[in-house]
């Protein structure tokens, strides 16, 4: 087979290079062809310089190569010019072209890269290139040029004759050992003498003849591009520097937690291979390239990929377009064949789909946000872009470091961050994680408030991360030992570690300080009364030192701030909240000289705490006291209070017996509330508790009153109350979810209560006396709004709420309730 392209830079004849200037480069002019990269030639001049060849004869040539020196003296605009007679010309130009610069910042490694030049076709012995100027620099550097050209020689393609008499097809891929024209063709018969390479010469040989019934030269199959999973685009066949074309998106659970996401795009690159194609297979392939043939035979890693699909739609009948079903395989890079279905020897074979593999392995991840029962995780994608555009998921494990084989975990979709609740108060753990793939369908998964969901049947799960450090949860979220005038001051968070979680909580739990409203105050802090922590008489105001110690009641800020609502004066509630002016509040924690300079208060004469007090032993009066941090309950929450109602009133309105001893009851009572309205909530004194009237408002009210006209039970008794999110709520117990008298004298003494909700339903608790459903429980199960679904706020279950007091092991009061569902929440 004759004429291969090849380049004639070091033929024999050794190529003659001359110059235009005499003895004028400093360096010489034959290592512009010595086939090395680390010599080169070097003009004195700048501009107009010209380079002649001799390639000793004729010879065509189809395109060059160039490699400069890699600075500003590298070559800029040129001519490459032939002659057919002689060194001195004639010559006429068949290629005019420009060098890319390259820039002389490259470092101590210069860019000398080769650029190529064709799309011409020369014929002649003497060949001259022209440099009209450079990049700036002094002189013209090259360091190598070739000439690519036809080269007319014989290239021999061997192969072996079945010598059966049978006919047999050869196929000889002759690309493998020439490219470009090809003119001649001949047919050589070797024999052979040797047995190792001719196993029949002692056995039966066949002379009659050799029959050829056809000789053809065919182009074989050529695959440009397989798309159909997730595709990647090159702009040439050397599939280099991948390009993807998706459009990415955010999609924010309840408004905060952003799960990412993106859709697929089509581009008109010429070459595109495709990645993370599921294992079950199913997925429609399309392939486009030349010479496919009417009904070529497609496989995948030498599985049958079945053909639904094949349409010629270039004029001359080359180009085509084919469309198969993918099989199902194993994860990895496989080898897509196709095969011309009348030449099954011509086929092109080339690595071009990957089905899904797991994801590598991430960093581990990070712990914020610390709780009692809860933390938060926060981490980053695994890998590059293409494992970022092939992540779907996440798989977190837990455990306590003590007990290394009681393993939790939960799923997650596309996030990098969520909350792992449920852990035990005040103990270690350690966590990691793994990526997840599923498919690009899978991204944008439903999930719930903190992103978790189930994975898909066919997820693939990466290699864990390392562990994190040993991380301990508090002891408890917050906690009011002791009520100081300190204790109501935000002191922020107990560790170290913020991050925005995925329900929009920020920072660790710790101590957030309280809102004090109405008549409630930390004790010996009231209108006659200012008190400081730690006062001691015998040293006086010297020991309140100058912290923020001393609790005033400015009743000046009172009254300088009044509202006039039609025509009435109405004086504001007291606060322990600045006024929006930015006048200090009506309950002030201060220093001793604030107080001094503000000269609302009497000096400190008594020590702040240790008690809180939310209403003095007289009449009309109302307080509430108000954690400043909204705290997440509808995963639930345990709570314990310690309260004592004391100094009731000595005016005897009821008899207890005929012996004629009288009860004192004192005030109406207290409540524990949950809502989400404002910080300074106040409800209505008296039989309303002080909650009557929040709206999106849950109550349980320790009463201790009894009003007839409320419905109470008796003038003892526990109740939990509410109206839902879509009215005010009551203290009528109409609207009461459960109550219960069987408790002790709440007026006697100190009692602790505790208040505990699970937002699962246990139906072991359905027989224990403490079980109580009400005829308004059913509301909330059939209320039936159109715009909530059309279904019971309740419709999708509820968990319980177990109220128990001064025995705190067994619940005076269990009654099923969806706290998330009742009131609206902050998600």
């Amino acid at each position: 087979m004759d004429f291969g392209t090849s380049h004639w830079s070091e033929r024999s004849p050794m190529v003659a290079i001359s110059s235009s200037e005499a003895n004028s480069s400093q360096y010489d002019r034959s290592m512009i062809a010595d086939n090395k990269l680390d010599t080169y030639y070097l003009s004195q001049a700048s501009t107009a310089i010209n380079l002649i060849f001799d390639l000793g004869t004729f010879r065509w040539i189809t395109a060059f190569r160039i490699n400069p020196i890699g600075d500003d003296r590298s070559p800029k605009r040129c001519l490459l010019q032939q002659s057919m007679s002689s060194g001195v010309g004639p010559f006429e130009t068949v290629k005019a072209f420009t060098m890319q610069g390259n820039s002389a910042d490259a470092g101590p490694t210069l860019n000398f890269e080769e650029q190529r030049f064709s799309g011409f076709n020369g014929y002649a012995r003497y060949w001259r290139l022209i440099v009209l100027d450079n990049y700036g620099g002094s002189g013209i550097g090259i360091r190598e040029l070739y000439l690519d050209g036809y080269d007319e020689t014989v290239t021999p393609v061997p192969f072996k004759i079945d010598n059966t008499g049978v006919y047999s097809n050869y196929y000889l891929p002759i690309n493998t050992y020439l490219s470009g024209t090809l003119l001649r063709m001949r047919l050589e018969l070797i024999y052979s003498d040797s047995a190792a390479f001719n196993p029949r010469k002692s056995g039966k040989i066949f002379r009659e003849g050799l029959h050829i019934d056809h000789i053809r030269v065919a182009r074989a199959p050529e695959v440009w591009k397989v798309v159909g999973c997730l595709d990647m685009y090159y702009e040439n066949a050397n599939y280099e520097n991948p390009r993807y074309n998706v459009t990415s998106y955010i999609n924010r659970v309840n408004n905060n937690l952003p799960v990412h996401y993106f859709s697929k795009n089509n581009m008109t690159t010429q070459y595109a291979t495709t990645y993370d194609c599921p294992l079950q297979g199913g997925v429609t392939l399309l392939l486009e390239g030349l010479n496919f043939g009417m009904h070529p035979r497609v496989t995948i890693d030498n599985i049958e990929c079945p053909l639904l699909s094949n349409q010629v739609w270039s004029i001359e009948g080359r180009v085509q377009q084919l469309t198969c079903r993918l099989p199902p395989g194993s994860s990895g890079l496989k080898r897509v064949r196709v095969e011309s279905s009348v030449h099954p020897g011509l086929f092109h074979d080339s690595a071009s789909l990957s089905y899904r593999v797991a994801p590598p392995v991430p960093a581990r991840p990070t712990v914020t946000n610390i709780a009692a029962c809860r933390v938060d995780l926060v981490w980053s994608p695994p890998g590059g872009q293409l494992d970022h555009l092939t992540v779907t998921g996440y798989k977190i494990i837990w455990f306590q470091p003590e007990f290394r084989t009681r393993v939790s975990n939960v799923t997650v979709g596309n996030v990098t961050t969520t909350s792992i609740r449920g852990l035990e108060p005040g103990t270690e753990y350690v966590f990691a994680i793994a990526a997840v793939a599923e498919g690009p369908s899978y991204a944008n998964a439903p999930t719930d408030l903190y992103g978790r969901r189930d994975l898909s049947p066919h997820a693939l799960i990466g290699e864990f991360s390392t562990y994190t450090n040993d991380t301990a949860t508090l002891h408890r979220d917050f906690d009011f030992s002791f009520f100081s005038a300190n204790s109501t001051l935000n002191h922020t968070g107990s560790t170290d570690g913020s991050s925005l979680g995925p329900t929009g909580q920020f920072a660790a739990e710790g101590h957030y300080g309280l809102v004090l409203v109405g008549s409630a105050n930390v004790q010996n802090c009231n209108v006659s009364s200012t008190c400081c922590d730690g006062y001691n008489a015998t040293i006086g105001i010297s020991s309140c030192g100058n912290t923020q110690s001393v609790c005033a009641v400015l009743p000046a800020r009172q009254l300088a701030y009044e509202n006039v609502l039609s025509g009435v004066t109405r004086k504001e509630v007291s606060t322990n909240l600045p006024y929006s002016n930015g006048a200090p509040a009506a309950i002030s924690i201060i220093t001793v000289d604030e107080l001094i300079a503000n000269r609302g208060a009497e000096l400190p004469s008594s020590s702040c705490g240790p008690a809180l007090r939310l209403t003095p032993s007289t009449a009309r009066h109302s307080g509430a006291a108000w954690y400043r941090r909204k705290m997440n309950v509808r995963e639930g929450f345990d709570t314990y209070i310690k309260f004592q109602i004391s100094n009731p009133s000595q005016k005897c309105m009821n008899l207890d017996d005929v012996n004629t001893y009288c009860r004192s009851r004192g005030a109406d009572g207290l409540a524990f509330v949950i809502q989400n309205v404002a910080p300074d909530a106040l409800g209505n004194a008296g039989s309303g508790l002080g909650y009557e009237g929040i709206f999106n408002a849950l109550s349980v009210e320790v009463d201790t009153f009894h009003n007839y006209d409320q419905m109470d039970y008796y003038e003892n008794h526990i109740s939990v109350m509410t109206q839902g999110f879509r009215y005010n709520i009551t203290a009528n117990h109409s609207s009461s979810l459960a109550t219960s008298t069987r408790i002790p004298d709440l007026t006697d003494g100190i009692h602790t209560i505790r208040i505990k909700y699970t937002p699962k339903f246990d139906e072991k608790e359905v027989p224990h006396p403490s079980f109580q459903v009400s005829g308004f429980t059913t509301w909330f199960m059939n209320n039936a709004d159109f715009e909530y679904g059309g279904e019971g706020d309740w419709g999708v279950g509820f968990g319980l709420l177990s109220v128990y007091v001064d025995d705190l092991y067994s619940p005076i009061i269990t009654t099923p309730i969806n706290l998330a569902a009742t009131l609206e929440l902050d998600d």
